[in-house]
């Protein structure tokens, strides 16, 4: 896939939410923008129309052939469902899919009233976030991710399936396996095993068994970046145990990528445990001499 790179982005304030009640780094920047460019919180669709993001976005909704046939059987389907996109204009990911989903939900006449943007940073301490945290306790690691939820009681709305940053078939076919209630496994497959096991505190618990889990996880993880994305999400939301749990998991899955030990390394040095942090940021270098961040890292904690 295309990995995520920024574009220039004109600021705009998070939209007030008022649609009805709320249902409850894929890789870094290639460039950094200036704080005030981002698109960021609950907006309203016409903000991708306002430029830059109407070049991008209006080139790929009316580039996209829908596949009608899909969309028509989809359109009944919809009628106690509501979507929550989270995606960053940073994202070429998002660039690329969510004017697509848009398009398709235009044809299958879903109300905008059912539809929720949320715009997400990609900068620490929101890595994956919100300013107001509507992606709070969805487990959002990879962008875009759309969530279909259902009206099952009320106003409660509870998640019966997600894409996550690209359709496994199409995304037409993905939406229709969700909503016809089919198995429906989306992208990421070692974060989605993971999620559970994060909820209920097993990665909480350091005796947790990495190595088991490595080989469990290990046909399904899709690269070095997955679980440091993940970890990284995790980081953010000051779930410091459970991050470096992710990130010793990513070690033992790519002993040889300097990344994930650079990113262990990194989780505890917030935590000011200096000699872990020395030793992780150590094996980094190790991997690969001439990393410039462990070198950084390592040089700082010898001046402390």
């Amino acid at each position: 896939m295309t990995g995520c790179n920024i574009r220039q982005q004109r600021s705009l304030p998070a939209q007030k939410n008022t649609a009805t009640p709320s249902i409850s780094k894929n890789t870094t920047p290639s460039a950094v923008p200036n704080e005030n460019e981002l698109l960021l919180g609950v907006q309203a669709r016409s903000a991708l129309q306002l430029p830059p993001n109407r070049q991008w976005f209006d080139s790929i909704y009316n580039g996209y052939k829908v596949d009608t046939a899909t969309a028509n059987s989809l359109r009944q389907l919809w009628r106690t469902k509501k979507i929550d996109i989270f995606f960053g204009t940073w994202c070429g990911d998002s660039r690329r899919e969510v004017p697509r989903m848009l398009k398709i939900l235009d044809n299958c006449g879903v109300p905008a009233n059912k539809i929720r943007l949320v715009l997400l940073d990609y900068r620490h301490p929101l890595y994956k976030a919100s300013p107001t945290h509507e992606e709070r306790g969805k487990n959002i690691f990879r962008v875009p991710t759309l969530i279909i939820s259902e009206n099952k009681e009320g106003d409660t709305y509870s998640e019966i399936g997600r894409i996550v940053e690209y359709p496994v078939t199409t995304l037409e076919k993905d939406m229709m396996s969700i909503l016809n209630g089919e198995a429906y496994t989306p992208n990421y497959k070692a974060g989605a095993y993971l999620l559970p096991l994060l909820q209920n505190g097993y990665l909480s618990d350091t005796s947790a068994d990495l190595q088991g889990l490595v080989v469990k996880i290990k046909p399904l993880v899709k690269n070095v970046a997955e679980l440091n994305s993940l970890g990284s999400v995790l980081q953010s939301a000051q779930e410091t145990v459970k991050a470096a749990m992710v990130f010793r998991l990513n070690t033992l899955l790519y002993p040889q990528e300097p990344e994930p030990w650079n990113n262990l390394g990194h989780t505890y040095f917030r935590k000011g445990e200096k000699e872990k942090a020395r030793e992780y940021y150590s094996q980094a270098l190790q991997i690969a001499p001439d990393n410039a961040f462990a070198r950084k890292m390592l040089d700082s904690l010898q001046v402390r």
